[in-house]
């Protein structure tokens, strides 16, 4: 796929986020499917396995007739908050559909519900998997489908894509044989590291570089199974120490996995949940990478 300007789709997804942000009650009727030439298509609430409410995916196709490439978004709140409705969700959603990629920005189990680490990494697996077999259903090419999620969605994006084969889902196709290229903003790279009451709940322990857990939950464990990986991280961000992206960087570099680092100047943890200067250079980065490699 041919690199694009992002500036029309950049218009699109800050009406998304405009709009949205004028009222919390409004996150799940946004305009996402504005009646404009070559708006995508939107199918709302796709299960992608049966049994629990959290299992359900937002589908934005791009109004293109050739099968085209496709990214699972994966929202932010770690791991105990955040929808697939999120005004940034649907925004980059939007984006991503209006340039020509299929966006399947999906919902898993939050550590309050049945979540907690490994079940929500199970729950994008089960995702990937819904989204290949079905690649024919919604005119993807199933060699041509990536991830983006950003904090702890960016966490889970790492770890779909990089995981070996039955880390997670034992006896089924690996996603990260799914999965070609992620990109991930502010992510959590090695848990281990993290202090605060909410990796403890999301872990069921206290943090421990030698824990069976911690080193299973970590992205860095997997770095010799690693993709093509894109990261964007603010030098100030006070919540997701930017340190951690500069690890995993480095340690992608060592064994030769192409990596590209972005560490952006003045700002913090949420440069990507609003308007600014920054949050567009970081998603036309995240267009261009997508289009490079899918």
């Amino acid at each position: 796929m041919k690199i694009k300007t992002v500036k029309a789709t950049w218009l699109a997804f800050i009406l998304c986020l405009t709009l949205s942000e004028k009222s919390e009650s409004q996150k799940s009727t946004l305009p996402i499917a504005a009646a404009t030439e070559g708006a995508p298509h939107v199918v709302h609430n796709v299960p992608y396995k049966l049994g629990n409410k959290a299992w359900m995916a937002d589908l934005y196709l791009p109004a293109v007739t050739k099968p085209t490439s496709a990214v699972i978004v994966l929202h932010e709140g770690g791991w105990r908050s955040g929808s697939k409705a999120g005004s940034f969700e649907v925004g980059c959603s939007q984006l991503l559909a209006r340039h020509g990629i299929a966006a399947c920005s999906i919902d898993y189990r939050l550590e309050p519900d049945g979540g907690g680490f490994p079940n929500d990494v199970e729950d994008v697996e089960n995702a990937v998997q819904y989204l290949f077999q079905n690649a024919k259903r919604y005119n993807i090419n199933p060699a041509r489908i990536g991830a983006f999620g950003i904090s702890s969605g960016a966490h889970l994006a790492l770890l779909a894509g990089y995981a070996p084969a039955k880390t997670f889902l034992p006896g089924r196709v690996t996603t990260s044989k799914i999965i070609k290229a992620v990109v991930a903003f502010c992510p959590a790279t090695d848990l281990s590291k993290l202090e605060g009451a909410y990796v403890v709940q999301y872990m069921g322990e206290l943090p421990d570089s030698k824990s069976p857990a911690y080193i299973k939950s970590s992205p860095l464990t997997y770095v010799k199974t690693g993709i093509p990986t894109l990261l964007a991280h603010g030098i100030n961000d006070t919540t997701m120490p930017i340190e951690q992206s500069e690890t995993l960087a480095s340690a992608l570099k060592s064994a030769n996995v192409e990596v590209e680092f972005l560490p952006l100047e003045h700002a913090n943890h949420f440069f990507a949940l609003k308007q600014s200067q920054t949050c567009e250079f970081a998603m036309g980065k995240m267009l261009s990478f997508f289009d490079q490699h899918l």
